[in-house]
């Protein structure tokens, strides 16, 4: 028996917890397992880029001469370096693929698994964006400054050559 005290029923209140998780998960495997999975295959494509700049550190280790050495060993950095920046976001897309494409019992805990999942992938990539714009900032300022300094340092020369040619 109600109480005129109990709060108002609504109908989200009929819903049983285990069967809207079941409806949650459902709807976000059809509709997503494809195309997070494809998202993170092709990144794990990109993240073979390691394998390369694994591959021109070892030129430089053996390359024998020195100019082979620094360009071997700042190259296969920098590719390395790359790589990793594309395997970490595919790891994280395919661990929620995964997550969500997997049988479970409980399909309440797997369901907010992948939503914790597909959480941290985005705040991974908004971090990597901000750091590109900053990047980009830092580039635009010191093209500038250092276009601003060639100009002058141009005419300065021009000065000091003028001086010695009679």
């Amino acid at each position: 028996m109600s109480s005129p005290f109990d709060p108002p029923k609504t109908a989200n209140d009929a819903v049983d917890d285990a069967a809207f998780a079941d409806q949650v998960h459902d709807e976000l495997a059809r509709a997503r397992i494809p195309q997070i999975g494809l998202g993170g295959c092709f990144g794990l494509m990109g993240g073979f880029v390691v394998l390369v700049g694994v591959g021109l550190l070892m030129m430089g280790a053996f390359g024998g001469t020195t100019e082979a050495f620094a360009m071997g060993c700042g190259g296969g950095a920098c590719y390395g370096f790359l790589g990793l920046i594309y395997l970490v976001p595919a790891v994280l897309l395919m661990r929620s693929a995964l997550t969500l494409g997997g049988y479970s019992d409980d399909r309440r805990e797997q369901v907010l698994t992948a939503v914790r999942l597909q959480r941290q992938f985005w705040q991974l990539l908004g971090l990597m964006f901000l750091m590109i714009f900053l990047l980009y900032g830092v580039a635009i300022v010191g093209i500038a400054a250092l276009t601003a300094l060639g100009s002058s340092l141009e005419s300065t020369f021009d000065e000091i050559a003028n001086e010695i040619e009679p």
